[in-house]
């Protein structure tokens, strides 16, 4: 999630001068000598490197606290959405056409969602779907968030003879305008079938 941080160019800046100042604060423990460096003095560097420590600690570990508490952290940077949501997939696997998804089934889609990691889990009676790389897409000014995925399909052994081990890409789209708790989208799989999903927030 860090990556769709807007001005992520300030962190950097931020966590460098904590760095720096953190160094100088060592040095100076350490030796007893004041740096005095570009004006850093050893209140200054203590100082600074706590404010960055404290932030980045507190962002880390529970960010999903400061979007409860600050809701519209979920639009200016990514929404939190964590937990397990519950709804239908649809599939033309069983279209003798290929064409118009005809089969639905029940679905449960877990997300497990971290400040630095991110991966969606789809679980159906027969099957079970891992993502294996994520990308995360923001248009802030429409409130719109997706995720783009690859996944691993694991059908259970009972379903083998008729739905193997297969490949797939899936976006899910929120739209915080319509319903910030549901997610549709669609996926395409190397079986060459196709079909939409559409979930609605169960717990988080």
């Amino acid at each position: 999630m860090f990556e769709t941080i807007p001005n992520k160019g300030i962190l950097y800046v931020l966590f460098a001068a904590g760095l720096l100042s953190g160094v100088l604060a060592t040095y100076q423990l350490i030796t007893g000598e004041v740096v005095q460096w570009w004006g850093f003095s050893q209140r200054l560097s203590a100082i600074v490197f706590a404010i960055d420590v404290i932030f980045f600690g507190m962002v880390a570990l529970a960010w999903r606290q400061l979007w409860r508490w600050f809701p519209s952290l979920n639009c200016w940077i990514f929404p939190d959405l964590n937990g397990e949501w519950v709804g239908t997939i649809s599939s033309t696997h069983d279209n003798k056409m290929g064409e118009v998804p005809t089969t639905s089934r029940q679905a449960t889609l877990r997300i497990r969602q971290g400040w630095k990691r991110f991966s969606v889990e789809l679980i159906t009676k027969e099957s079970r779907s891992l993502s294996t790389n994520l990308e995360l897409g923001a248009n802030r000014s429409d409130k719109l968030f997706s995720m783009k995925y690859n996944y691993l399909n694991n059908p259970i052994y009972q379903v083998r003879n008729r739905s193997q081990r297969h490949d797939g890409t899936a976006e899910l789209r929120v739209d915080f305008n319509a319903n910030p708790d549901r997610l549709i989208g669609t996926y395409f799989t190397d079986r060459f079938t196709a079909g939409n999903m559409d979930f609605m927030r169960s717990v988080n």
